[in-house]
């Protein structure tokens, strides 16, 4: 089911699957955080196709520990060797708590 919104804003809680097709501007940096996540359905798939800069990560990885978005991996999170390695690590936590 297909519905056209007026506002970005109006996906958070009527959505199953949010995917993300932006540039990485000022405007778009953190665009997704605490407050929108807070927003969006339990077990959302959450899809960044475009820049990890989009997404605040302590905010995902905390959404990603409780359980409010299911875990998914995309390189756009993860810009930096560092990144990568807690993202993953947070990942296995989260996949140890659900076993």
């Amino acid at each position: 089911h297909i519905q056209h919104v007026t506002d970005v804003n109006e996906i958070y809680d009527k959505c199953d699957y949010i995917s993300i097709h932006v540039p990485a501007t000022e405007k778009t940096r953190h665009m997704v955080g605490a407050e929108q996540i807070a927003r969006m359905k339990d077990g959302v798939i959450l899809i960044n196709t475009a820049r990890g800069a989009l997404i605040n990560e302590n905010d995902l990885r905390q959404a990603l520990l409780s359980g409010k978005v299911l875990p998914k991996l995309s390189q756009s999170f993860c810009k930096t060797e560092l990144k990568r390695r807690t993202l993953k690590r947070s990942l296995w936590e989260i996949l140890r708590r659900r076993l």
